[in-house]
């Protein structure tokens, strides 16, 4: 049978962190969306009901607070890893032609950072492969 053990483990082998509030939205689904259930499954009990949407609604609340935080004291941390390490290289190269003094051609690297994946159609043919 499926359990949720199998389910968390599959979960977090497949996670990616592209940006500051991954963690904090995962925090959110896996503590907000069984709190939410529970307290609609005990409404009879109204302080054990509270409990529970106060408990669930803490995560969303935190999630909100440091997107807020984020977008206005460092925006960078909400884009995806990928725009940062490409922001940086661009940051090196254009540094590394202010120090050289000589006009380098950064064309090439720049359009290396911006399509990391290396394009099949400039690789030469294998010696197997028939023409």
């Amino acid at each position: 049978m499926f359990g949720f053990p199998e389910f968390a483990q599959r979960a977090a082998s497949h996670l990616i962190v592209r940006s500051a509030l991954n963690p904090v939205l995962w925090l959110c689904a896996i503590v907000a969306i069984p709190c939410f259930a529970f307290a609609a499954y005990v409404q009879n009990d109204r302080p054990l009901m509270w409990a529970f949407v106060i408990l669930g609604a803490l995560p969303v609340l935190v999630a909100c607070g440091l997107a807020i935080g984020f977008g206005i004291y460092k925006p960078s941390k909400l884009q995806s890893e990928d725009y940062q390490i490409r922001e940086r290289g661009l940051d090196m190269l254009q540094l590394q032609q202010q120090t050289s003094g000589s006009i380098i051609d950064v064309s090439p690297y720049v359009v290396a950072i911006a399509n990391p994946v290396p394009q099949t159609a400039a690789l030469p043919p294998s010696s197997g492969e028939s023409k």
